[in-house]
């Protein structure tokens, strides 16, 4: 009795792989935006505080390349340097959004209270979106 061998081609496997694979590669490249915020952001600044009644009146501006989607705003202070969202959050209000000289700007206001007089605080404005959170610089401020 011969035994008969059949070749089977991995041919249409090869074929069908790298379809699945142009199509991904087309999909992925219709999406130009690159979602790392750090990316996009060209400066980022923290407001210097004014002394209100109840707190203080801070808030921050940022000018990106692009438009940036976001989720939350505003302004995280604490004790120690290097604030994060981790620490105490004042979320931003007055939302301004507009494009300056071929810039993305993202300008807004925050109210920090519950302060103590005469305490070194650390304020930071963020900006959060679903790739990570962004900072302005750190701005130190003792209230009365």
């Amino acid at each position: 009795m011969a035994t008969t061998i059949k070749y089977i081609s991995d041919r249409p496997v090869r074929c069908a792989l790298i379809i699945v694979a142009a199509v991904m590669l087309m999909f992925s490249a219709g999406c130009d935006r690159d979602d790392n915020i750090l990316v996009a952001i060209v400066r980022f600044e923290t407001f210097a505080p004014k002394q209100a009644v109840q707190g203080a009146e801070t808030g921050g501006r940022v000018l990106a390349n692009r438009d940036i989607d976001f989720d939350e705003y505003g302004v995280c202070f604490s004790t120690r340097p290097n604030p994060g969202i981790g620490d105490r959050i004042a979320s931003g209000t007055n939302l301004e959004t507009s494009w300056v000289q071929e810039s993305y700007s993202i300008e807004f206001t925050a109210t920090i209270t519950g302060l103590t007089a005469g305490t070194k605080y650390y304020i930071r404005a963020f900006l959060t979106t679903r790739t990570g959170t962004a900072y302005g610089d750190e701005v130190e401020f003792t209230p009365n």
